[in-house]
């Protein structure tokens, strides 16, 4: 069974049945191995294939979705559609993208064992005497989604991807310690096995045997994954929805300054570090390159073909679905954090390098900007290193936007949902440390 066909038979019901409307399919698998100590914890090979149908008219909208591709099973997903847009409150106008984007001739399957991916990071982790223990993970994933829509749109795109992670805790002379490392590849023989290795032990290693510490007046720096995990629990204040409907910190304030001179937060397809890329979102919008931020100003918001109807705005191609089942909401593709015109972290006599954080759920509201979180880390000064653990930072979000120190270049990526995000390390003033 051919997906695009079928795809195109149930638009051409949809003009039968006179709506407008759009169908998303998605086909593909994803095969994870998680490892722990040259056993393997768990090992999945998942394949999904289904559709979801939206059916637009007079300003309501319908959703139903299936996995039963027979005549049958699409026209009682049809029906359903129908009546849940029978029951569906207005909503602003939308219009449905034009265009024709295929790239269905180049699926890129690999059919490695990726079990020896982690074997191979078992036995270069274990060279060092200090590992007690491990909980790695491979993922390799190959995927295609078709949307189509009766205004003429079509995107058939086929994607591959693979990360490794590493989790490592070290054993010290007081304790123990541990910290994890990424990265990608386009397939699961490209991923650098040896990066992982060496940025998981040293991020371990920085706070093991650490003790608690106060120290004022010294710049914190957050490690790029710890920078990125805490701008993720805040990037859902640049959806354009939450924005035009006051709940976002941001309500109110676009053009304004909020950040450094040099912040600028930018979301687009791609990045010249990752070896993939989101060209397009799962309404068939191609993905927009945006500068959220710039120069610390708010320039852009995310949007779908839905939240740009109802404040008035074009959609950003920020239209993503968890799965065929689901409806698509604003969410960032390929997301990235860059400072400009900063001296480098090297240029700082004292520091406090965070290579932890525990509890951002909990101790921050994006809103107010309020955050106190548990860290681990490691106090810099001049060529002394002290490991420093169970200490908290507290301080405002939004307001330590404002006082970059510091920065280095480098960034480092973290998954997220539909996409991904990342940061560089930053080092802020004005925070306070807590032991």
């Amino acid at each position: 069974m051919m997906v695009r066909p079928m795809v195109e038979y149930i638009i051409d019901k949809i003009k039968h049945m006179g709506f407008e409307g759009e169908v998303f399919a998605s086909e593909g698998y994803r095969t994870s191995v998680d490892m722990r100590q040259k056993n393997v914890e768990k090992a999945q090979k998942v394949s999904s294939k289904g559709y979801g149908i939206r059916l637009y008219k007079d300003r309501k909208m319908g959703f139903a979705y299936s996995n039963d591709w027979s005549k049958d099973g699409i026209d009682k997903a049809l029906q359903m559609a129908k009546g849940t847009w029978e029951l569906s409150d207005e909503m602003p106008e939308i219009k449905f993208p034009g265009g024709y984007h295929v790239r269905e001739d180049e699926r890129e399957e690999e059919e490695s064992d990726i079990k020896d991916i982690l074997l191979k990071l078992e036995d270069k982790l274990y060279t060092d005497s200090r590992v007690f223990t491990d909980n790695s993970s491979v993922v390799q994933s190959c995927s295609r989604f078709v949307v189509m829509n009766t205004a003429g749109g079509l995107v058939d795109w086929w994607e591959s991807m693979s990360y490794l992670m590493a989790w490592v805790l070290l054993r010290g002379k007081k304790g123990m310690n541990g910290s994890f490392a990424f990265t990608f590849g386009k397939k699961a023989s490209e991923l650098d096995i040896d990066s992982v290795v060496s940025r998981a032990i040293a991020r371990a290693e920085s706070s093991l045997d650490g003790e608690r510490l106060s120290v004022s007046d010294v710049p914190v720096v957050f490690d790029t994954y710890e920078f990125a995990m805490i701008f993720l629990s805040a990037i859902g204040q640049f959806d354009g929805e939450a924005v035009g409907r006051g709940k976002s910190y941001l309500a109110g304030k676009k053009d304004q300054r909020i950040a450094d001179y040099g912040f600028y937060l930018i979301d687009g397809p791609e990045h010249p570090d990752l070896p993939f890329k989101i060209p397009f979102d799962h309404e068939g919008m191609p993905v927009q390159k945006k500068e959220l931020l710039s120069s610390g100003v708010v320039r852009s918001f995310m949007y779908d073909l839905k939240s740009a109807a109802e404040f008035g705005a074009v959609s950003t191609g920020n239209g993503f679905r968890h799965s065929w089942a689901s409806l698509p909401s604003v969410s960032p593709a390929i997301t990235y954090i860059e400072i400009k015109g900063k001296k480098p972290l090297s240029d700082l006599d004292k520091y406090f390098l965070v290579t932890s954080v525990k509890g951002v759920h909990s101790g921050f509201s994006p809103i107010s900007g309020t955050m106190s979180v548990g860290v681990d880390g490691v106090f810099i000064d001049g060529d002394k290193r002290i490991p420093v653990q169970g200490v908290t930072v507290s301080g405002n979000f939004w307001e330590m936007l404002g006082r970059i120190a510091a920065a280095d270049s480098d960034v480092e990526f973290l998954t997220m949902g539909s996409g991904v995000f990342g940061a560089p390390k930053v080092a802020f003033e004005g925070l306070k440390i807590t032991g």
